[in-house]
């Protein structure tokens, strides 16, 4: 959990209009952009950005304060032109006695949509939606730091009395919470709906020299911590490396978790015999030339909610060697390549057959296109919409 966070307990009273009205306003939760840029923030980036455009009969306001998550400063949170926000410069004081009294929330919101395991106060007469992005804290325990671990599952178990309706974004998810909650959902009359992420850039269909190039990296994007296996990452590219002709290096995007002292020492260690580069946090505008630019990418990880690098990379025409785990398996099992991450010799082997084979990596690039086109923030967009209609016609 983050030092920005305070846990406030006090429930508020908030008075609700008349959900039949047009433009009803939905408090989208922003808050986590504010702090270090993760998983939950870039999909609340997105999907904000994405709402904008297409909002339905519901108006927009970006909550950058989102109790229990708490920011000091704001300033470096999604804003967006013609959109509110009305926490930006709102002094600590005020928004603390706003989430601890029974003050009206800014602009009378009817939904609140949490999309960073918060879970406010009980607000009575407005819809609670929460979005729940993975539930590792409680099926790999193993790779989440102890802090965030108990307050994300806190803050889960909370959610299952206060929240309305719930979103998840991979079947993965969904499952995973089966299995911790079996028939809970059902049970308890909530709604649900699995709605997954998109991709921040354009499909890019005509490009594809990186084959003949045999200085177009392999790439990895994500952040450095256990769950992603770079340990397993640098042991498959260090086969790799024994037996390639061409000896693409490897380019390796992603800042580094407080828990990640292993990786970043064995990434360094790696960088000192091969052609390993570690750029860190990059711009999405760093990124989109990374993609462009690279020959295929590598997804090891151990554990995923979903898997948004590997549609981004699709959409750009790279194919993807992938670790065979059930979010990624859900959406790319005919357009990806994947196996166990475990054998690094034949993540090696799998690395110098597409390396090698024209045909192989032309078939990745169009199965992989098809898969991209399916997953935009437009269509995000467009069903979170719809579930915002379902949530309010349960009290009509």
């Amino acid at each position: 959990m983050s030092q920005n966070q305070l846990d406030l307990g006090i429930q508020p009273e908030v008075h609700m209009s008349n959900p039949s009205e047009k433009r009803v306003t939905v408090a989208f939760d922003v808050a986590q952009t504010c702090a270090g840029r993760e998983g939950c923030a870039w999909h609340a980036d997105a999907l904000a950005h994405a709402l904008a455009r297409n909002s339905g009969n519901y108006r927009l306001s970006l909550y950058h304060q989102f109790s229990p998550w708490i920011n000091p400063d704001c300033s470096n949170g999604t804003y967006i032109n013609g959109i509110s926000a009305p926490f930006k410069e709102m002094p600590l004081d005020q928004v603390l006695d706003i989430w601890n009294t029974g003050k009206q929330l800014p602009e009378s919101p009817i939904i609140l949509h949490s999309n960073s395991y918060s879970v406010p106060p009980r607000l009575p007469g407005l819809k609670l939606i929460y979005t729940i992005h993975d539930l590792c804290f409680w099926t790999h325990p193993e790779y989440v730091k102890e802090r965030n671990r108990l307050h994300c599952q806190q803050q889960v178990l909370k959610a299952l009395t206060y929240a309305d309706a719930f979103i998840f974004i991979s079947h993965c998810a969904r499952n995973d919470f089966e299995l911790l909650f079996p028939s809970w959902l059902e049970k308890n009359q909530r709604p649900w709906k699995v709605i997954h992420s998109g991709s921040r850039f354009n499909i890019e269909r005509q490009r594809r020299p990186a084959f003949n190039n045999t200085n177009s990296p392999w790439l990895y994007v994500g952040s450095i911590e256990p769950r992603k296996n770079i340990l397993g990452l640098l042991k498959a590219y260090s086969k790799y490396y024994e037996t390639s002709d061409i000896k693409r290096p490897l380019v390796i995007v992603g800042s580094a978790k407080e828990h990640a002292e292993d990786e970043i020492q064995a990434i360094v260690a790696a960088s000192e015999t091969l052609p390993i580069t570690h750029l860190g946090y990059v711009s999405d505008d760093e990124l989109q030339k990374l993609y462009q630019s690279s020959f295929a990418l590598l997804h090891p990880s151990h554990y995923e909610g979903f898997g948004l690098p590997i549609i981004e990379a699709m959409g750009f025409g790279l194919p993807v060697i992938s670790n065979r785990i059930p979010s990624v398996m859900e959406f790319a099992s005919e357009s990806a390549l994947t196996l166990s991450f475990e054998n690094e010799v034949n993540v090696a082997h799998f690395m110098l057959s597409l390396e090698r084979g024209a045909p192989q990596y032309e078939q990745l690039q169009t199965a992989g296109y098809q898969t991209a086109s399916a997953f935009t923030w437009e269509n995000t967009a467009t069903k979170t919409v719809e579930f915002y209609d379902e949530v309010l016609s349960e009290q009509l």
